[in-house]
């Protein structure tokens, strides 16, 4: 008997874990597209205002990390730069004097754990993704009537 609760116990687990893998696929992919909106709301402000700060650049650098982290399996790393660059979107909105899209802020469900060294790691593959791929900066980036790579495509 007691044979017989270990191994379902171990079966449950088993369980668990295969099926939490789709779910973190889902909520990546949720962030994501969610996170893709409120990029064409700052990108749209900027082309607006003509205002510059950075922000924007940066968003899309996490972004297009966080895509290629979910087409790497990873993610909670996704999320996690999915998260930033929706941070950085909505700040560069906020200081152009914008609103953020309505219920595009950023909830508690869609947010994963991160700590100091994950910060840090996310900021240095954020620096060394700007330094290998050529990201135009704020400017550049409002003169394009769109900006590529931010979304997934539908079959992913």
């Amino acid at each position: 008997m007691r044979s017989f609760l270990v191994m379902l116990i171990f079966a449950l687990v088993g369980v668990v874990q295969v099926n939490a893998q789709p779910t973190m696929k889902e909520k990546a992919r949720h962030v994501i597209s969610r996170t893709a909106h409120v990029i064409y709301a700052s990108h749209k402000a900027t082309v607006a205002h003509h205002q510059f700060t950075g922000n924007l650049q940066r968003a899309v650098v996490h972004q297009r990390l966080a895509i290629n982290f979910y087409r790497d399996g990873k993610y909670g790393k996704a999320i996690a730069h999915s998260i930033r660059a929706r941070e950085l979107a909505i700040r560069h909105i906020q200081t152009l004097g914008e609103q953020v899209p309505q219920g595009f802020e950023i909830t508690n469900d869609e947010r994963v754990p991160v700590d100091e060294n994950v910060n840090k790691e996310i900021s240095t593959e954020a620096e060394q993704y700007l330094k290998s791929f050529n990201i135009p900066n704020d400017e550049s980036l409002s003169k394009q009537s769109t900006i590529d790579g931010i979304e997934l495509s539908k079959d992913e």
